[in-house]
């Protein structure tokens, strides 16, 4: 797969639109079992779900996309990027009531 500023732009050297870069690679991890998650949800109204979701292409370009950061972005960029998603994290569980339900750890005090 190649990137061109960080957008997918080929998959196994054809260049194709990034819609069909993801359908490319829904087809070949599919055959493999990738992305496959099956997950227990709390929901908020305090019920529990099962959900089983299949993303092999999703997954495979999240995967490729966060090994081209690790080559490319400088330590610095990197930890603001993981703090930020962190971060990201820390509001869902505002948003949903949450964040007094957990005792926060030492990485995530800011």
């Amino acid at each position: 797969m190649t990137f061109e500023a960080g957008v997918p732009k080929s998959v196994n050297g054809k260049e194709m639109k990034v819609s069909d870069i993801i359908r490319e690679l829904n087809e070949l991890g599919g055959k493999h079992g990738i992305g496959i998650v099956d997950i227990v949800e709390n929901r908020v109204v305090g019920m529990k779900s099962r959900g089983v979701y299949e993303t092999p292409g999703g997954t495979i370009l999240m995967a490729a996309h966060e090994q081209l950061e690790e080559l490319v972005l400088d330590r610095a960029t990197y930890e603001v990027k993981k703090t930020l998603e962190i971060n990201s994290h820390r509001s869902y569980m505002r948003e949903n009531g949450i964040h007094h339900c957990v005792k926060p750890s030492r990485h995530l005090s800011m």
